[in-house]
């Protein structure tokens, strides 16, 4: 186990006991000051010797890292009543872990509706991050090295003394 970090199963279930939902969790413990100049860090930890959470938060984030984005609905379950369960649970489930954030993983435009009992109930919707894209356009790490990197990146000595004393880096294109 990661330190700072956990991962858990929400299972949830309806009225009559039966399972309708299943959400995986991640509970991060974020230290805000991580990239704080060094100065700024000493003071704040001072601070911490008396009041130990200071600037940190805990955030929680309901959904599976991969995969396509849809809430995990166990069928024949209603989408949009697990989501207003899932919701409700969300909140008890950050005031018992003393969570200060929480947030859903990025579903899409098309599931706004079924997803309109977390708006109900005090979330608020912010606009994801466009797609990404990167483009592979190349059959070697050389030739990346070539169309990629300027000149003077390439011809950087650190580079240069890396090469010599590290295993080399291969790539592998594969085509499917």
């Amino acid at each position: 186990m990661l330190v700072g970090f956990s991962y858990l199963y929400l299972l949830l279930f309806d009225e009559q006991r039966d399972p309708v939902a299943l959400q995986p969790l991640i509970v991060v413990d974020q230290d805000l000051i991580v990239t704080a100049a060094a100065t700024i860090k000493a003071a704040i930890n001072f601070v911490r010797k008396f009041w130990p959470c200071f600037l940190q938060a805990r955030i929680l984030l309901a959904g599976c890292l991969d995969g396509d984005s849809k809430p995990g609905v166990i069928a024949p379950a209603s989408p949009r009543r697990v989501n207003g369960l899932l919701a409700e649970a969300l909140c008890i489930c950050a005031r018992r872990q003393k969570i200060s954030l929480v947030s859903t993983k990025d579903f899409p435009a098309g599931m706004r509706e079924e997803l309109s009992p977390f708006v109900r109930a005090g979330y608020t919707r912010v606009g994801g991050f466009p797609p990404l894209v990167l483009d592979l356009n190349f059959t070697s790490f050389d030739q990346y090295m070539d169309s990629r990197l300027s000149r003077v990146t390439r011809n950087f000595t650190c580079l240069r003394r890396a090469d010599a004393t590290s295993p080399p880096i291969a790539l592998n294109v594969a085509k499917g």
